[in-house]
């Protein structure tokens, strides 16, 4: 695969969200021990806020919201911060372009740029893998909304998108305009 599929794909990796594990298995809880700051609410559903420093960005304007009192790979302050200010989005992209179809690359990409936890970039590196099993012609073509639709449909079961948010903790926004 070329670089360019490789960066569409990427850019869809926290759009569409997956992990290439089997559905129901996720990655173990990470515990960053991030200290004090702004108080954090959100998506976790009943969980215990956690103060997150520096303060996560404001829910209102993430494309991504992630709750770090969750216990999922990606649910601690600074993984949530990149997945909410966008920084892991444009990261991926950027990954995609400098590292063409090498999982390993990309992997050391994400962590070595963004600092993201092991578990977390492996959450983001198996959506790509899954995107590359199921949605490969979709994610190919010049219209991103064919592969955000695939990435939420396929495989049957529990799609590419549902495996990331389950692997990972981060969802979309549903409430994101911009």
């Amino acid at each position: 695969m070329g670089k360019l599929a490789y960066l569409g794909i990427l850019t869809l990796l926290v759009a569409g969200c997956s992990s290439g594990e089997q559905p129901g298995e996720t990655r173990g809880p990470i515990d960053d021990g991030a200290g004090a700051g702004g108080e954090v609410g959100g998506g976790a559903g009943g969980a215990q806020a956690v103060e997150c420093d520096p303060p996560l960005p404001d829910e209102s304007l993430a494309e991504f919201l992630c709750d770090p009192a969750g216990d999922l790979a990606c649910n601690n302050c600074h993984d949530c911060g990149k997945v909410m200010d966008g920084s892991a989005k444009a990261q991926a992209a950027t990954c995609g372009v400098q590292c063409g179809s090498s999982r390993s690359c990309a992997e050391d990409c994400l962590t070595d740029n963004l600092g993201l936890s092991d578990d977390c970039t492996g959450c983001l590196i198996d959506f790509f893998d899954c995107l590359k099993a199921n949605c490969l012609a979709q994610c190919l073509g010049n219209t991103p909304d064919d592969c955000t639709e695939c990435s939420r449909t396929k495989p049957e079961g529990a799609s590419c998108s549902e495996a990331l948010e389950t692997c990972s903790g981060a969802t979309r926004n549903e409430d994101f305009s911009g």
